[in-house]
């Protein structure tokens, strides 16, 4: 059958490109975090931040400094981690495309809509770098369409409104609250990397 997907088993999966990797500092050296923090929060999809010299679609998703985790529409196609639910609802959508563009929004609609505003977040003490540029190379130049063109057939028809990654208006989003998180998942991470 074309779309029988079987789902093995897992509990967490980290898809990462050819041209992002895990940045390697004092806090994110663990492969692990992403995992263990995704978990402990009950997220459905997570994302390290991208390093500050990282070539970037949305900015929003750019490391904040002293700011721990911030809840946000979506995550980008690049690095996410995702649950097994989060793989089971989206594997179909996997394939829409070519480019790629604009399933990420898509991903966050259908998360957000099943499993809730704080379901999708980012780790501004995790990184990873994105080492090329957005939109060249040899995959862009055999897609026979521009992955605009792509993008925005997904948008249409799923009748996405919010065409964007943004931080959602929630109370952990807030200053004071992102500083706090600051603070607790740097003492955390450092506790993990200290039981090792």
């Amino acid at each position: 059958m074309k779309n029988s997907y079987k789902i093995i088993a897992f509990s967490l999966i980290i898809l990462i490109t050819f041209n992002a990797c895990l940045k390697r500092n004092k806090l994110d050296a663990n492969v692990e975090n992403p995992f263990l923090l995704t978990n402990k929060y009950n997220l459905v999809m997570s994302q390290p931040v991208l390093s500050r010299d990282s070539y970037k679609s949305w900015r929003v998703l750019r490391k904040k400094f002293v700011s721990g985790i911030r809840y946000l529409s979506t995550v980008e196609l690049m690095c996410p981690v995702m649950s097994r639910v989060a793989v089971e609802e989206l594997l179909p959508t996997f394939n829409l495309n070519k480019s790629g563009w604009g399933i990420d929004i898509l991903w966050g609609d259908l998360i957000r809509r099943k499993f809730g505003e704080k379901s999708i977040a980012v780790f501004d003490l995790i990184v990873a770098r994105h080492a090329k540029p957005v939109g060249q190379g040899e995959l862009y130049a055999k897609l026979g369409k521009s992955a605009f063109d792509e993008r925005d057939e997904i948008f249409q028809k799923y009748q996405l409104k919010d065409t964007t990654i943004f931080e959602l208006p929630l109370s952990e989003n807030t200053l004071v609250n992102k500083v706090r998180s600051y603070f607790k998942l740097r003492n955390q991470l450092t506790g993990t990397q200290r039981s090792k």
